[in-house]
């Protein structure tokens, strides 16, 4: 379920956070470059607007300055120019003042006007009567001019209604829009936090949820219901991981079920195995209590029936209590540089005998010359006899013929057990290893054993850091693989 590439194939939960920041920022920007450009744009329309009544204005002193320089004031021509000058800055939107000789001829000042014009130095608009003059005053524009006509002196004074440049609006809308942008600014922080948050949230809970509920179905004992999540992201991974998690603890669950089941089958044939010898024990030293072995010989005969039963099941209570000091790692082992060789050497010789007055002829075999490794020989004695034993148990002729061969593979040495029984089936092959498992040679008459015989096999040669395996045609045979030393000395 797992895959290698699944990492880069997938986009990471951390990159997908980062890309969300990202957008986040980058819409953030979008919305306050927005917001400026409005704000400016307003700005903008306001000064655009005020820089046109400043130009207007100074256009119409302009104009007023140009109609006051035309103008001449005599007995004949003064009403008329008076109405000219009257209409014409009214038109412009200004405000008139005549004076004839410091006198108030004509005037539509206001009230703040004239206190306005009392604050101006008209004295020093007189010095230079050749043109017009026009001034800026609290934000006015003050348009003067003097004529003298007949020994009168007239002066005619025009000023603006304070069209002027008034910093207060613009000011009013930087500030409206700064305020406005700043709302707008945390309202899409607020709303661009608030989607990523909940989508985030969202993509971290559906998972989690699912892993809850897988957990608590754990919990009850249901490890066949995956987690279905087809995320691309960490979370994707922990789901398959957990997966993963549920599937071998279904297969130890299986693997303690059937180990159970094989435990009280074993405990079951074991009883039955220890209650026949031990009923004929008692049998055989009763007859001889109760004077049934009347003669020397056939006490002789019940005696040494009763010795055998109790070696059977010694042998029996011998195997179960190494095997369960192998499967809690109460056995020790002491590895030492061995020559594989020489020990098989040794062992044919110190077993063969016994082996042929059961009906076993052991036969050594060597294929290669580099036979040195780490063996507790002890052990390994365990492991030949036992594989020696049950090539006895399960012969199908008077002599069963065991070849013991030594081959190269590589950094390993192959050691082959071989016999000339009847084999297994392809069904038992692959179970001849478990433990208590009784299924060899069942078709066999007469056969017997604990099922802990190739299985204490296994563990002495897993503890030798070896390797071992099972194969049937044209008999039996166990493969075992060690590693050998290396030319230095140190373990293979």
């Amino acid at each position: 379920m797992r895959s290698s590439g699944r990492q880069s194939q997938n986009e990471s939960f951390g990159r997908q956070i980062l890309r969300s920041n990202i957008l986040m920022i980058v819409l953030s920007l979008v919305a306050t470059i927005v917001s400026l450009v409005v704000i400016l744009t307003m700005a903008g329309k306001i000064l655009q607007d005020d820089y046109k009544s400043l130009k207007n204005i100074d256009q119409y002193a302009y104009d007023l300055q140009t109609l006051f320089n035309s103008l001449s004031f005599s007995d004949e021509t003064a009403s008329d120019n008076l109405e000219l000058v009257k209409q014409t800055v009214g038109g412009l939107d200004y405000n008139l003042q005549i004076l004839k000789n410091n006198m108030v001829l004509y005037t539509d000042f206001s009230i703040d006007e004239r206190w306005m014009m009392r604050g101006i130095a008209f004295s020093r608009l007189r010095n230079d009567e050749s043109r017009s003059r026009a001034i800026m005053s609290l934000y006015r524009t003050v348009v003067y001019d003097s004529y003298r006509s007949g020994g009168d002196m007239y002066e005619i004074i025009a000023i603006s209604p304070e069209r002027f440049f008034d910093q207060r609006p613009f000011f009013r809308v930087v500030l409206l829009g700064l305020l406005i942008f700043a709302v707008v600014v945390i309202m899409v922080l607020y709303a661009l936090c608030y989607v990523f948050a909940c989508s985030r949230v969202r993509q971290i809970m559906v998972p989690v949820e699912k892993l809850s509920d897988a957990a608590r179905r754990v919990q009850e004992g249901n490890y066949g219901e995956p987690v279905f999540y087809s995320g691309t992201n960490e979370l994707s991974q922990v789901c398959s991981a957990f997966n993963d998690m549920q599937q071998h603890l279904q297969k130890e669950a299986d693997r303690t079920k059937a180990y159970e089941q094989m435990r009280v089958e074993m405990i079951a044939g074991i009883s039955h195995d220890l209650r026949t010898p031990l009923t004929t024990v008692k049998g055989y030293i009763k007859g001889v209590l109760d004077g049934i072995a009347d003669t020397p010989d056939k006490q002789k005969f019940y005696l040494q029936t009763a010795y055998n039963k109790t070696t059977v099941m010694d042998k029996l209570l011998q195997q179960l209590f190494l095997f369960s000091k192998l499967e809690t790692g109460n056995m020790p082992f002491h590895l030492v540089r061995t020559d594989m060789s020489a020990y098989l050497h040794r062992y044919v010789k110190d077993f063969g005998e016994d082996a042929a007055d059961r009906g076993c002829e052991i036969a050594l075999e060597e294929h290669t010359s580099q036979t040195e490794l780490m063996l507790d020989a002890d052990q390994m004695t365990r492991v030949l006899n036992n594989l020696v034993d049950n090539s006895i148990a399960y012969k199908d002729k008077e002599i069963v013929h065991v070849v013991i061969g030594l081959y190269n593979a590589g950094d390993h040495l192959m050691i082959v057990v071989r016999d000339d029984g009847p084999g297994v089936t392809k069904e038992q092959l692959g179970h001849v290893f478990d433990t208590y498992y009784r299924g060899m040679g069942t078709s066999v008459k007469g056969t017997e054993g604990s099922g802990l015989g190739l299985a204490i096999v296994k563990y002495i040669v897993e503890a030798h850091k070896g390797h071992v395996a099972a194969e049937s045609g044209d008999g039996f045979a166990v493969n075992i693989s060690l590693p050998l030393c290396q030319p230095d000395g140190a373990e293979g």
